[in-house]
């Protein structure tokens, strides 16, 4: 994880106050790519649980702002967010029979 910089004057840098914002831009980018894949898979129950689970995901990360997340929820968000694009990847190559 990055660790806050801090500029000369004590004040946390430009680049460390927006850090969180960028993390949970990349973080809604990457549950949304999830869900497109997912739409253009064949309807299954497989599809509709990876489906749900990434709009919980979703949710969960639209809630950072006000819920201030720990350093230790944010890694877990993003590692069910990996999670769900291996999940859709293999699921894909099973559907395609590759």
């Amino acid at each position: 994880m990055a660790q806050t910089q801090w500029e000369e004057s004590g004040k946390p840098s430009v680049v460390a106050l927006t850090y969180p914002s960028r993390r949970l831009a990349l973080i809604q980018d990457a549950i949304e790519i999830v869900l497109r894949h997912l739409a253009t898979l064949p309807s299954s129950p497989e599809v509709e649980r990876l489906r749900l689970k990434a709009e919980s995901c979703l949710q969960q990360a639209q809630r950072w702002p006000e819920l201030k997340p720990t350093p230790e929820e944010r890694e877990m968000l993003m590692k069910c967010v990996l999670g769900l694009h291996m999940a859709a990847a293999r699921l894909e190559r099973r559907t395609s029979g590759t």
